[in-house]
């Protein structure tokens, strides 16, 4: 956890950074794709078989986030 200057990389106007620093927005995130090699430390391109499995995984994420969130808002309603 932290922000995304510190755990990934620096960038410039970095909105994920403003919703939860500035806005107070619990839950902001970034979601980066995983290197398509050694070479291509940062991602962004994705060999055509790696697709899928990618889409898997950032699917996987949402969804176990968005049980946490309802969790706890339902925790807060009842």
């Amino acid at each position: 956890m932290g922000d995304s200057c510190n755990r990934l990389y620096q960038t410039s106007g970095n909105s994920v950074d403003w919703a939860y620093g500035e806005q107070g927005i619990k839950y902001s995130y970034t979601m980066e794709l995983r290197p398509g090699s050694e070479f291509e430390l940062m991602g962004y391109v994705v060999p055509p078989e790696e697709i899928e499995g990618q889409a898997l995984e950032m699917y996987a994420f949402l969804a176990s986030a968005a049980r946490d969130v309802m969790e706890e808002f339902s925790e807060r309603t009842s």
